[in-house]
């Protein structure tokens, strides 16, 4: 839809072009006139306009200065101008005006839809040619984005995986293609040292920017993608022999490697692909990140496909009975060795991936919970500290950190059964805990808590020391106390029964009555009443 203005001192100039017009053929929505170069720049100060018909002599200024004014404030308004003067000097000033043509009246009623006609394509194509300029600095700014987004669909199969499909989404985005890729998957493992949660961000930052700087020095047009916070991959395009590429990709990712473990203190693998046309690079990726799921064992390492070897061999588990007899003679360092020993002959075999490390995990744990519960020690709760925790959450991830959770809970099981065999016995332990606690509420699981036994195995080995149950030794122990206080000061009873973690005085009436056939308040007279006796 077109609006058009037609400026002309003669109105029945103005008239006469309205009335050739075929409105509704040029899709002309509006005509307005404007008899001078004022009421010209009123109507655009209004309203748009998008073509102008103008006459160059009128009274109150030339339409050559008109022309030059909607050329400054209105650029995108095509200006055809109309005359009775075939004079060159006007013709020329018109051209550098930028005016689309120069017509001399009368204009046959044919020529001037042509040319309204022209100014309306002109119009359109200017319109088109903005529009694709816009999108042009679009695709300009966002361009990394655009390259990450197709790549990203490829490889989630957004698109089909299909030659003829890639080719035509590559086509339609304006991304380049190349007949073959090199996939490099890049996975971050650990720092050397404790990092908090900001550094860590500015370090994974960084090291984001070093593999973008060694991904671009590798190969014009290789891409980075980033796969979560740890991992990220790198597209590179590959030549018809990708052979020398590979080979020169394996030292640069070697080479990296170094410059992140010398530089940003950190251990990182790398898994290099091989040449895959672009319908096949899902496929290919998904097999590296199966390399990196099951890589337990290494770090700092550049792993390329197919180089994992099948395991040789037949895997023989860990003799765990012998490892638990060694541990019940003290052979603490001798089993973490065996165990040491026993996972690097996995590597060795080929056998050292996330399966196996598991199992090794649980049978280790079971073997440890085994020997602590045949003395009697709750595993469970001895093992469910935060640390303890942490690096049994940790374990299965390497081998670096199943060594190290071999050492936690071999030396924290070994100090738990040494406690108990030191020369304060159990028992006496348990006798203490309960007389500095005897004001509080004391129950058999708070008590074996404590010693880290089974509440049952406590009980049992409590009454065989002593003769009576954990129950009625600390009733008597409350009794004495009583006793003492109840003889010995004027605290009141009530006070009494408080200090001995009795709360209802009724219950403590009871409890002692039973316990030496007074209540409270006769044993106190009583009490008073030999002891005066004694004084006289």
């Amino acid at each position: 839809m077109t609006s058009l203005l037609i400026v002309d001192d003669e109105k029945l100039a103005v008239a006469g072009i309205i009335s050739v017009l075929n409105r509704e053929k040029l899709h002309i929505t509006q005509i307005h006139s404007a008899y001078n170069i004022n009421q010209a720049k009123e109507i655009f100060l209004k309203q748009p306009v998008d073509v102008m018909l103008c006459d160059i002599e009128m009274p109150s200024g030339s339409g050559l200065e008109l022309l030059d004014w909607v050329n400054n404030n209105y650029p995108r308004t095509v200006s055809v101008i109309l005359t009775c003067h075939a004079d060159f000097e006007y013709a020329k000033r018109a051209v550098q005006l930028k005016s689309l043509d120069y017509i001399l009246k009368p204009v046959p009623p044919h020529e001037l839809e042509a040319v309204v006609e022209k100014a309306i394509e002109k119009l359109h194509e200017d319109q088109t040619q903005a529009q694709l300029s816009i999108y042009g600095h679009y695709w300009f700014q966002n361009q990394p984005l655009l390259i990450e987004k197709f790549w990203l669909d490829v490889l989630n199969q957004n698109i089909e995986p299909d030659a003829g499909a890639i080719s035509r989404a590559a086509t339609e985005r304006n991304i380049p293609l190349h007949d073959a890729v090199v996939p490099i998957l890049i996975v971050f493992q650990r720092w050397h040292n404790e990092v908090n949660h900001t550094g860590e961000q500015a370090m994974k930052a960084a090291i984001r920017n070093a593999a973008e700087f060694f991904v671009n020095s590798i190969q014009e047009n290789s891409v980075l993608l980033s796969l979560g916070t740890d991992k990220f991959l790198a597209i590179v395009p590959a030549t018809s022999d990708a052979k020398p590429v590979i080979r020169q990709l394996l030292k640069s990712c070697e080479r990296f490697i170094g410059d992140c473990h010398r530089y940003y203190k950190c251990d990182l693998c790398i898994y290099l692909g091989e040449d895959v046309v672009p319908h096949n690079l899902a496929e290919m990726v998904k097999n590296l990140k199966g390399l990196e799921e099951n890589n337990v064992a290494y770090y700092n390492r550049v792993i390329r496909f197919n180089s994992i070897k099948p395991a040789t061999g037949q895997l023989v588990p860990p003799n765990m009975q012998l490892w638990s007899a060694m541990l019940l003679g003290n052979a603490v360092e001798e089993v973490i060795q065996e165990a040491i020993h026993y996972l690097n002959g996995l590597v060795e075999l080929s056998a050292m991936n996330v399966e196996n490390l598991t199992h090794f995990h649980h049978d280790f744990l079971q073997m440890i919970y085994y020997l602590l519960t045949e003395k009697g020690v709750m595993a469970r709760q001895l093992l469910s500290d935060k640390q303890s925790l942490a690096l049994s959450k940790k374990a299965n991830r390497s081998l670096a950190d199943m060594i190290d959770w071999i050492r936690h809970i071999v030396n924290k099981a070994m100090r738990c059964l040494g406690t108990i065999e030191e020369a304060q016995s159990v028992v006496e332990r348990t006798k203490e805990y309960i007389l500095r606690n005897i004001n509080k509420e004391l129950t058999r699981e708070s008590i074996a808590g404590h010693v880290f036994l089974n509440p049952d195995y406590l009980a049992r080995i409590f009454k065989k020391s002593t003769g009576v149950t954990i129950n009625d030794f600390i009733l008597n122990e409350r009794v004495i106390i009583a006793q003492e206080l109840l003889a010995k000061t004027d605290m009141p009873i009530s006070a009494v029964a408080a200090h001995l973690g009795y709360l209802n005085f009724s219950k403590f009436s009871q409890m002692f009555k039973n316990r030496t056939g007074f209540n409270p308040v006769k044993y106190r007279e009583t009490s008073k009443r030999l002891q005066a006796k004694k004084v006289k």
